[in-house]
């Protein structure tokens, strides 16, 4: 691919999101902007293979004849075991897909090979759309299996008859690696631009991989519970379906940069690391950052900003996603919509969710939602994290009868303060609060909420402990009051007796209240 092409397929980004993406990838691409195929002298899978090159049967690079029927006849004269197809530089052109299942070692290996479906092109696989599928069924009679090397230009079928959407797929066992791909154009047809799907007893790979498009999903991964897959150093753009779509078993994205993919940009149930994603393109309403469901989840140092308006939250924890946590993560919005949801329904999640030294940072305004996040999840905390927003929104609002949450350590910069409005119980401690509302740094109203080496003043009027005191009125708690039938052990609480005018002070042991004159 030449470099022009590159640069057009991440034209646009905003310097720091280029710049991220070309690091990452950038040891990878030549100066000219092409993808290199793999080295077959360093190869691990495939150097006891037998080698077989296309143009050698008969296959025309200038991508003017059919390489399909030369595919088909080297599987005839050769066998499908132990084999590694080469493409030497040049176009091939497909008029039908390449299907091969029942085998033990196959490749097909591409030295900066362009694939290109035809606009009458007619795919093989689930969904009739594949243009190279190895072990295309859910018999997993396919054992190891490479496919690198490739760009697939689909731009003859994007408005024709032709039906084409996905240029790799396999099921099948032992090792799966898909490397050095990449694809252009947005067929209108087809679900997945690269598939690794239903994996049995499999290792997977998908590395220095670049979707530029799709009609579903761009990079599609499937794992079951005994497989492992991982995506490295990858890129998924403008797909119609998610662009990372990573579901069940263990899956790692790791250094991957997501840009306006519509539904979700990373949707996973596994780990990310490392990893960038951006949502600017406003005609996606239903585009999320980081959608974290289906498991134990994990983010770590990953950076997700969100300027398009009317799409949704820079990152989302669903019901579905149990365990989850978040660290050393930088997300913001200088849209209408929030920086994160936790359960937003406030039903399911029976696991914790933890944001840990995370920043949250923008101008995120108010006219769609009065929250940059939104916690629903019972014991959600937020450890020794810090946040910038300007716009005239609360940070952090507690919602959805979210009981014992906790917001420990850090720094929050905002024009609202936090909020707890629903739930009960939690706990705020050792934080540095900052905020444009006359002084006022924190509202609660939910009871059961402690309040610790916090500056600045609480608006309450429900049962609080702050800095270990309790606030009951005029009231004594053994006969009336907020404490009265909630006391806890060991909780102190202040009270004026209005006979004497004293200042009193109680304390709940053994289930019952002590109370005693302050001097």
């Amino acid at each position: 691919m030449d470099r022009r092409k590159y640069l057009t397929a991440i034209g646009g980004l905003p310097p720091t999101i280029t710049g991220y993406m070309l690091s990452s990838q950038g040891a990878d691409i030549d100066e000219d902007g092409n993808v290199p195929a793999p080295d077959t002298n360093e190869a691990t899978l495939a150097d006891h293979w037998r080698h077989v090159d296309v143009v050698n049967y008969g296959a025309d690079p200038t991508g003017e004849d059919d390489v399909t029927p030369v595919l088909e006849e080297i599987l005839a004269e050769e066998g499908g075991d132990e084999l590694l197809v080469l493409f030497p530089p040049g176009t091939y052109r497909m008029d039908a897909g390449f299907e091969h299942d029942s085998f033990r070692d196959f490749g097909l290996l591409g030295y900066n090979a362009t694939i290109e479906p035809s606009s009458t092109f007619e795919g093989v696989g689930v969904y009739d759309s594949k243009v190279f599928a190895l072990g295309p069924s859910r018999s997993y009679s396919g054992h190891n299996v490479y496919i690198g090397g490739f760009e697939f230009d689909f731009r003859n079928v994007e408005e024709e008859d032709g039906v084409a959407g996905s240029a790799v797929v396999s099921y099948a066992t032992g090792d799966v690696i898909f490397e050095h791909i990449m694809t252009v154009g947005r067929p209108t047809s087809g679900r997945r631009m690269i598939e690794l799907i239903g994996m049995e007893d499999c290792r997977g790979q998908i590395y220095d991989c670049v979707v530029n498009g799709g009609p579903g999903a761009g990079v599609y991964v499937e794992a079951t519970d005994n497989a492992v897959a991982t995506i490295t150093h990858s890129l998924a753009r403008n797909c119609a379906d998610n662009g990372f779509y990573c579901s069940n078993g263990s899956v790692v994205v790791e250094n991957c940069t997501a840009i306006d993919n519509d539904i979700s940009n990373i949707r996973i149930g596994g780990v990310v690391r490392d990893s960038a994603v951006w949502v600017r393109d406003s005609e996606l309403s239903d585009a999320r950052g980081y959608w974290l469901r289906d498991g134990d989840c994990r983010l770590e140092n990953c950076y997700g900003y969100n300027d398009a308006e009317g799409s949704r939250s820079v990152l989302e924890v669903a019901s579905s996603g149990r365990s989850v946590t978040i660290t050393g993560s930088r997300l913001g919005s200088d849209a209408d919509r929030r920086i994160a949801v936790v359960n937003e329904n406030g039903e399911g999640g029976d696991g914790l969710v933890t944001f840990r030294d995370c920043t949250f940072f923008g101008e995120k305004n108010s006219s769609a939602t009065e929250d940059a996040i939104i916690v629903a999840r019972d014991e959600t905390a937020f450890l020794d994290c810090s946040c910038t927003l300007t716009g005239d929104v609360y940070p952090i609002r507690f919602n959805g009868s979210a009981q014992n949450c906790r917001v420990i350590g850090g720094r929050y910069e905002s024009v609202r303060p936090i909020r707890f409005e629903s739930g009960r119980g939690g706990v705020v401690r050792d934080v540095t609060l900052e905020t444009d509302r006359q002084d006022v740094v924190l509202e609660v109203d939910v009871p059961d909420v402690a309040v610790d080496n916090v500056q600045g003043e609480i608006s309450t009027d429900v049962r609080t402990v702050v800095n270990g005191l309790g606030d009951n009125g005029s009231s004594n708690p053994a006969d009336d009051g907020d404490w009265h039938e909630h006391g806890r052990e060991g909780a102190v609480v202040a009270w004026t007796d209005t006979d004497s005018d004293a200042e009193r002070l109680s304390i709940y042991r053994n289930g019952d209240w002590y109370s005693w004159t302050v001097e």
